[in-house]
């Protein structure tokens, strides 16, 4: 039986930034903003040398007048991030959710922020990462 390599204790912060692909409004009424309209989206990740390394896609639902409910699946080099959260003006931060792979006993956040007209800078702060 072999046990494996443990999660690091150590964290670990991953930087991205997140160009939009793909984005689809769900409106329960055309023209009109109600909760519970939402829209999926689909993003590719570059690290910061502008080198394409990942891919993200997620669903958010309107919550409240400015708020939305969002679930976004990261996949990344080594495994996929899952998280969840609210976010205000495409800003918030998500708690980790889980992972797979090298991820699959990951903790922590994931901080959205906007990067000038080129995306939205993605910071996962977290612990737990198996070695690959």
């Amino acid at each position: 039986m072999t046990v494996g390599t443990p999660p690091s204790t150590e964290e670990r912060v991953l930087r991205y930034l997140s160009v939009g692909q793909g984005f689809k409004l769900f409106a329960q009424e055309e023209g009109k903003t109600s909760l519970g309209d939402h829209f999926v989206f689909h993003d590719i990740l570059k690290d910061s040398e502008g080198r394409e390394v990942g891919r993200d896609a997620g669903l958010c639902t309107l919550a409240s007048d400015r708020s939305y409910q969002l679930n976004v699946t990261m996949e990344l080099p080594g495994g996929c991030v899952t998280a969840q959260g609210f976010v205000e003006n495409e800003l918030g931060l998500l708690a980790v959710t889980g992972g797979t792979e090298i991820y699959r006993r990951v903790r922590g956040d994931v901080r959205i922020s906007r990067s000038g007209d080129e995306g939205l800078d993605v910071t996962l702060r977290i612990s737990g990462v198996l070695e690959p």
